[in-house]
């Protein structure tokens, strides 16, 4: 029964860290998506990662590592989905040649900064995870 309560308490921990990691990824990502902010951005990005990482290390949710890089995977990518939808409405209203320019311009930048933002976010965790991780086994 013991154990029953422990992995109710570490999917509570899980859940609330995923839930408000990814929320605060969000609005990281929206300075980080921004082409003109995005090396600016990075290092809070990098930040929030090492923060994430060391949570899921410091409250021993080691069994819940991969499940994290794998649910905010899919929940980037949905993220990304969406956007993609909207960014080709915001296309298809273009007016004259050279607003349709500036406008695919301006998602597809957005697009390649999402994708490398996210790219950068799930590797700082897995890198920093498993170096603490190991150096705590040592």
């Amino acid at each position: 029964m013991a154990w029953v309560l422990s992995f109710v308490y570490e999917l509570a921990l899980f859940s609330i860290l995923l839930i408000a990691g990814h929320v605060l990824l969000m609005h990281v990502f929206r300075l980080t998506t921004y082409h003109r902010y995005f090396l600016r951005a990075s290092p809070l990005l990098v930040v929030l990662a090492g923060a994430i990482a060391f949570l899921l290390w410091y409250l021993g949710l080691d069994g819940f590592f991969i499940w994290y890089l794998v649910m905010e995977s899919l929940w980037l990518g949905h993220v990304y989905r969406v956007n993609v939808r909207s960014a080709a409405a915001v296309v298809g209203t273009a007016e004259g040649e050279h607003d349709l320019a500036m406008r695919v311009r301006s998602t597809m930048s957005t697009a390649v900064c999402f994708v490398l933002s996210a790219i950068v976010f799930l590797l700082t965790i897995a890198v920093v995870y498993v170096y603490l991780y190991n150096r705590a086994k040592l």
